[in-house]
Formats: structure tokens, C-alpha cells, sequence
């Protein structure tokens, strides 16, 4: 272990919460040896266990399937996001920790192992998917820094209404309707992936505008159906 890494005890350790999905970076393997990986929401479901949800025919659970382990890299550098999104990321910008594949310079990662996969079939606007539900046990956690802030979409979603908020007031109908349009994209993000202070913020915030604006829904009722 180098010098500057931190063992950290368990999930809570990165100020993870049970039930809230972070967006992180997945490291994986194949079965010759190839570095693969991919952005992806992972859900904390307790202090030692983290939540999968991976889509049939992707190179990240193809590889989970054939190896029963990955690795999730935390980080809130953006160009690492979109470099991963975009195209193969650099063979340079990973390393070998115990065998298992990990990017360099994150602010932290832990080592996971498949300890159960469930397959449904899954119905949205976009048709019918299969997903596969991974649910796998944390086996060890390293920081490469003291204090590691995980991504959530939560807070992203209550600073944004916020700022919509601030000028909801301020402008013609036009506007108003697509602040409104925005904050409630943003409420349906919190509702989903955020924590509970952030739901509530973010019905605080509804409230707020109910008050300072009227009942948007009912004054944009047309539009919004």
C-alpha cells in the first residue's frame, strides 16, 4: 500500500448513505486480461454492500459475469467521466491493485465481488430492456485522501432549483414555464437518487415557489399535459 492511501472500514467511511446512488466509475477485467471502464450509478444498500444495475450486452457486466469482481473508483474529476463516456479510456491512466483493475489519481476506490445477479425484464418509453440487478459485497475500501465526497445527483438537483427559484419571479411566462419544467426534472432526479435531506429540500422548495408564484401546475396545466 502506498504511502498515501487510507484503509477505510466500511461504505459509511466515504459518507455513502443506504440508498442514495452515487456516480462513480467501474473498473473491470476480462478473462484475457483487458482493463475495461464504464460511468455508473451505484446504490449503497448498506455499510458493507452496493447495488448494481447493468443492461444486457455491455462489455462492464460481460466482465462482471465471467469474473465475479470489479472495482469502484470514486471520483469528481470530469474529465475522467467523459473520457469514459467518449471513448476507451488510456491503458495508462489504470493500475493493478491485488489483481484487480483501478484508475489512478481517484480520490478513492473499493474492491467488490459478485455475490448475487437477478434478471428482469424491464418496460419505459423506450421499450423493453433486460437488466440486471448486481448485488455484490464490499471487500476492501481504500482512500487516497482524507475526506472523499462521492457524486450525487441530489444536491446538483436542490443547488439548480435554487438558482431557478431566485428567478421565478423575475421573468415573463415564457420563462417561468421552462424554470417550472426544470425544477420539477430536478425533483424527480432527488426523488430517485438523492439522499432524504435532499427530497426535502427539494419539496421545500416547491412549497416556496406554491407561495411566492402560485400554483404552477394549474397556471401551465395545458402546456405540462
Amino acid at each position: 500500500m502506498a504511502a498515501n492511501e487510507i484503509k477505510a472500514k466500511n461504505l459509511y467511511s466515504l459518507n455513502m448513505k443506504n440508498g442514495c446512488l452515487y456516480e462513480t466509475i467501474i473498473t473491470t477485467q476480462n478473462l484475457k486480461g483487458e482493463y475495461n471502464a464504464a460511468p455508473m450509478g451505484v446504490v449503497c444498500k448498506n455499510q458493507d454492500e452496493v447495488v448494481l444495475y447493468l443492461y444486457e450486452g455491455t462489455k462492464t457486466l460481460n466482465n462482471i459475469q465471467n469474473t465475479s469482481t470489479f472495482a469502484v473508483n470514486i471520483t469528481q474529476d470530469p474529465l475522467i467521466f467523459t473520457e469514459t463516456i467518449l471513448g476507451d479510456v488510456s491503458p495508462d491512466l489504470f493500475e493493478d491493485y491485488k489483481s484487480f483493475p483501478v484508475l489512478k489519481n481517484v480520490d478513492g476506490f473499493f474492491l467488490v465481488k459478485n455475490i448475487a445477479k437477478k434478471d428482469v425484464v424491464r418496460k419505459d418509453h423506450l421499450g423493453e430492456s433486460h437488466l440486471f440487478i448486481i448485488t455484490a459485497q464490499v471487500q476492501e475500501i481504500v482512500k487516497n485522501r482524507e475526506y472523499v465526497i462521492p457524486l450525487n445527483r441530489g444536491i446538483y438537483a436542490v443547488i439548480e432549483s435554487l438558482v431557478h427559484y431566485t428567478r421565478i419571479d423575475m421573468v415573463d411566462d415564457e420563462k417561468q414555464f421552462i424554470y417550472w419544467r426544470r425544477i420539477k426534472e430536478m425533483n424527480r432526479v432527488a426523488q430517485k437518487v438523492g439522499s432524504s435531506d435532499d427530497k426535502k429540500s427539494m419539496q421545500r422548495i416547491i412549497g416556496a415557489i406554491k407561495e411566492k408564484v402560485g400554483d404552477l401546475d394549474e397556471k401551465f396545466k395545458e402546456r405540462i399535459n
